[in-house]
């Protein structure tokens, strides 16, 4: 069951590794970043950031979309973080389980509005965004599992 989708530009780090990892007792880190999943220094350095209990996999999101369909994984606890909205939405077309989408921490960029002092966006964000609450998706920003929801909509 998917306890959190969390879009973080950083990945797996401190935030996301312990704070998040028991928050929602996820057992399972599903890091679904094409690039993440195809550089194996990468991989190795977000590997090293993961709590030693926590199964974790990096792999692309088409990869992450037949993990979290296999049945065999409906009773495991999983985290779900992708490094941008487009891989969110993605997954979100796919999943129907996923009512909610944590943001968390996106870098601000050329070009870019900050939403919140750890969110900026891009206008292909925005757009990525407004699909998700069209479809119903709850998009919520969010550091650490303690901290008060911020709704995106109201932000927006």
């Amino acid at each position: 069951m998917i306890k959190l989708v969390r879009v973080d530009d950083r990945l797996i780090h401190g935030q996301v590794a312990f704070a998040w990892t028991r928050g929602v007792g996820a057992e399972y880190i599903i890091v679904a970043d094409d690039d993440a999943a195809t550089n194996q220094i990468r991989k190795l350095s977000l590997s090293l950031a993961k709590p030693a209990d926590t199964k974790l996999s990096i792999v692309k999101v088409d990869e992450a979309i037949n993990i979290l369909k296999d049945p065999k994984n409906k009773s495991v606890s999983i985290m779900v973080i992708v490094g941008g909205t487009a891989s969110a939405l993605k997954l979100a077309k796919e999943i129907d389980e996923i009512k909610s989408i944590c943001l968390g921490g996106m870098k601000p960029e050329n070009g870019k509005k900050s939403l919140t002092r750890a969110i900026a966006v891009s206008e292909e964000d925005i757009q990525n965004l407004n699909k998700l609450l069209e479809m119903g998706i709850e998009v919520e920003i969010r550091e650490v599992p303690n901290s008060s929801k911020v709704f995106y909509k109201d932000l927006n």
